[in-house]
């Protein structure tokens, strides 16, 4: 019987540092973004003003991987409507949602801020505005190893989440 409890409490030791090593996990964002060739729509959108600024936010060029190859440039350019334009990474902690902030990503974008973050489940938010006025605005709960699609009528993105 006393083996048995020892067992317990092995257990229950390395329960909380198993917990303990998830708050300071480690991941790697890649963000791929691409056009639709020949897209027409006259889709408006009311709330292009609010994604002017989300603050507090990182900017991408602190954190950035330089000259990261993308592993879906290949075949987004295999498509033959679509045009692949950028991809960025960068690895970040996963933290609460009160401490995460949004990460700021412009050049092909008015603002787009991506954030990941972990409450009961990795959760991430895209929020986008293109140059012309045209918005994605989501936000899914994630799981690392996937790849995630956000898709508007004149671009998207793919998001993949990689544990480090």
């Amino acid at each position: 019987m006393a083996l048995f409890f020892k067992l317990i409490a092995i257990f229950l030791f390395l329960s909380l540092y198993t917990n303990a090593e998830d708050n300071e996990q480690k991941i790697l964002v890649e963000v791929n973004f691409f056009n639709w060739k020949n897209s027409n729509t006259t889709e408006t959108f009311e709330n292009y003003e609010e994604l002017r600024i989300l603050d507090p936010f990182v900017d991408l060029r602190k954190i950035e991987i330089k000259d990261f190859q993308s592993s879906f440039e290949g075949n987004i350019d295999k498509i033959e409507n679509a045009s692949f334009l950028r991809s960025v990474a960068w690895t970040q902690q996963i933290e609460e949602p009160e401490t995460s902030k949004f990460v700021k990503i412009t050049p092909f974008f008015e603002n787009c801020f991506i954030k990941v973050y972990k409450s009961r489940f990795l959760r991430l938010v895209v929020k986008c505005a293109s140059t012309d006025g045209f918005t994605i605005n989501s936000s899914s709960k994630a799981e690392l190893g996937r790849t995630y699609y956000f898709d508007h009528p004149t671009f998207g993105i793919l998001i993949s989440l990689q544990q480090q």
